[in-house]
């Protein structure tokens, strides 16, 4: 049910998926204090043997506070009213999450700074210049 499979490959079984269910927050009246709706979902994606250690490092630069010490990352959802949704909700962020970590960064292109650009910012400092110098005490 709760298998994660990016461009056809297998990432995520749901073996390797925890799901905790508790008390959502905000209004909802008498149908929020009574049913655990929201959902927090755990991955335990360090020993996971199918993404590379690159990928893991991006996950966790992508995932920022959501990763905890050991290991884990920790998606929680609370937006739907039944916990089956936000099931659905926290595997939707996990994919997204991870196709995100598995394309790598595009290599930046080194570029120049275009001539007119440097004669345009010498051209402004030297007015900038006169104009300070024109402020300053006559010297006789």
């Amino acid at each position: 049910m709760a298998k994660v499979e990016i461009k056809d490959r297998l990432i995520v079984q749901d073996w390797e998926l925890m799901f905790t269910s508790s008390k959502s927050t905000g209004p909802g009246g008498q149908h929020v204090n009574t049913t655990e709706s929201r959902v927090t979902m755990i991955w335990f994606f360090a020993q996971n043997p199918v993404l590379s250690t690159s990928a893991k490092d991006r996950l966790i630069m992508l995932a920022g506070s959501k990763v905890k010490a050991d290991g884990s990352l920790q998606i929680s959802s609370q937006v739907h009213r039944s916990k089956k949704q936000n099931q659905e909700e926290c595997l939707k962020r996990l994919k997204k999450l991870i196709a995100e970590a598995l394309t790598p960064p595009k290599r930046r292109k080194p570029t120049r700074v275009p001539s007119a650009k440097k004669e345009q910012r010498l051209k402004d400092k030297k007015i900038h210049s006169d104009k300070k110098n024109l402020r300053q005490k006559v010297k006789y």
